[in-house]
């Protein structure tokens, strides 16, 4: 049984298409990466020692507290925290690489910053490939995609690496919506 959909993608204009919307979004968050943690980073990335390390890796589905160093905001948000711990450790990385001296290990916000806006041309991409299924027209999908990655809606998380939950949410919410279009086009119905 062939799960592909026939003929959605409609050639090779859609990527020309896709690739406005990515570039246009990249302009807007081109600043996002030289801003440095903001409001709730501090207590939840900054402060938070459990995402210094990956070990155990169990700790981040287990334990709520590793999600922030504030008992108050011990919640349980597993992906956003594994994502700051391998960002952490991308930081570090990097830290070495360019023997950049950092005795009290702080983490480096470009990274994290990257991160989210690596994430959101992600989603605007989804966005531009969910459209074009429902809808066939490559200008089309691409005029909602850019309303979707320019929204003012996004700024915040994007631009506050806290949120990232949001960002994430968000593309496992458009891969799913994407899964039933993809189906009922495989099997024409």
């Amino acid at each position: 049984m062939d799960l592909a959909p026939k003929n959605w993608w409609p050639g090779p204009k859609a990527w020309i298409w896709l690739l406005g919307v990515l570039v246009l979004t990249a302009i807007c968050y081109v600043e996002i990466p030289g801003a440095d943690f903001v409001y709730d980073d501090g207590t939840l990335i900054v402060q938070n020692q459990t995402l210094r390390t990956m070990r155990p890796l169990s700790k981040f589905f287990t334990d709520r507290k590793a999600y922030s160093a504030n008992e108050y905001f011990a919640i349980y948000r597993a992906l956003p925290a594994l994502s700051y711990a391998i960002d952490y450790q991308i930081s570090y990385a990097l830290d070495w690489l360019l023997s950049r001296p950092n005795p009290e290990r702080k983490p480096d916000p470009v990274v994290f910053h990257v991160t989210n806006v690596i994430a959101h041309l992600i989603n605007a991409g989804l966005v531009f490939v969910l459209l074009l299924m429902l809808f066939g027209n490559a200008p089309a999908a691409a005029l909602g995609a850019m309303l979707f990655a320019v929204h003012p809606l996004n700024t915040e998380p994007i631009s506050s690496v806290s949120r990232r939950g949001n960002v994430l949410f968000v593309m496992f919410l458009l891969t799913a919506l994407s899964l039933p279009v993809r189906l009922s086009r495989a099997s024409n119905r």
